[in-house]
């Protein structure tokens, strides 16, 4: 496009008005300007006219994809269930496998608690026993001193008659 700013009789050369102005002021159309915003303008209605229609594609597509997926999936809808259900089994399968565990270890740890009650019980019964059999062989010792007093005494008391 040629430059704006052009030497007009209106301002004497000075060249303070535009192209434009000068063309506005003669009443002539600059036909180049006007070339280029019609052609502006048919390329802004194109593109336009091209992404409403692009949009309008995309449409129809989601709504055939929709339309043959809902096609296929009532053909194939046994085959679908086929496949979903071994899924539904391995996960109930999964939750058996880990309440089973739950269980052991449950089970595990109660055991585990009545050996260590019983281990200290047999601790305790051993402490007792041990105890008792040196209480009772002091008392023996008591007894068998006590007894041979009294018999170191009756024999005395024999002999004396």
């Amino acid at each position: 496009m040629p430059t704006d700013n052009i030497e007009c009789p209106l301002c004497l050369g000075e060249g303070r008005l535009k192209r434009t102005e000068v063309l506005d002021r003669l009443v002539v159309k600059d036909f180049g300007r006007v070339a280029q915003l019609s052609a502006e303008e048919a390329f802004r209605l194109l593109l336009q006219k091209q992404n409403h229609e692009g949009q309008a594609v995309w449409v129809r597509f989601g709504t055939e994809l929709a339309k043959r997926t809902a096609e296929i999936e009532r053909r194939h809808g046994d085959q679908l269930q086929t496949l979903v259900v071994p899924k539904e089994l391995e996960s109930a399968a999964n939750v058996s496998v880990e309440h089973k565990t739950l269980e052991i270890q449950c089970v595990r740890t109660e055991l585990e608690d009545k050996l260590r009650s019983e281990h200290s019980q047999t601790v305790r019964l051993s402490e007792w026993t041990i105890t008792g059999l040196e209480q009772a062989r002091a008392q023996g010792r008591g007894w068998q001193t006590t007894h041979r007093l009294r018999l170191g005494k009756a024999s005395q008391a024999a002999c004396r008659w």
